[in-house]
């Protein structure tokens, strides 16, 4: 709708005849309103992206989780590639474990 406004507004300065002043200061009002609804709108296409791509993560750690038998009885590197997303190494022998669900635990 601000764009189309813009445009607007635009169309009649080139068709009719306006105050200059006048005309500056509506487009720079409609401008700067534009620019702030589009930042708006760019952050929160960000978010969205953001969350399909942890919504993907936490699916694909319960697809491995729910494949995986009842009770592990050795260890197993698949398993533990399926269900980590990293490790932090914070000092000798301090490890937290981050799983793709984004829980962690210390180790």
């Amino acid at each position: 709708m601000v764009s189309d406004a813009v445009q607007q507004n635009i169309y009649e300065n080139a068709h009719v005849a306006l105050d200059q002043n006048a005309y500056q200061k509506k487009y720079d009002d409609l401008t700067s309103r534009y620019e702030t609804l589009k930042a708006r709108l760019d952050k929160l296409n960000e978010q969205i992206s953001q969350t399909q791509t942890q919504k993907a993560s936490v699916e694909d750690f319960l697809t491995a989780f729910v494949k995986m038998p009842e009770q592990q009885t050795e260890f197993s590197l698949d398993s533990f590639n399926a269900l980590t997303d990293y490790l932090t190494v914070n000092g000798e022998g301090d490890i937290d474990v981050t799983f793709r669900n984004g829980q962690t635990i210390k180790a």
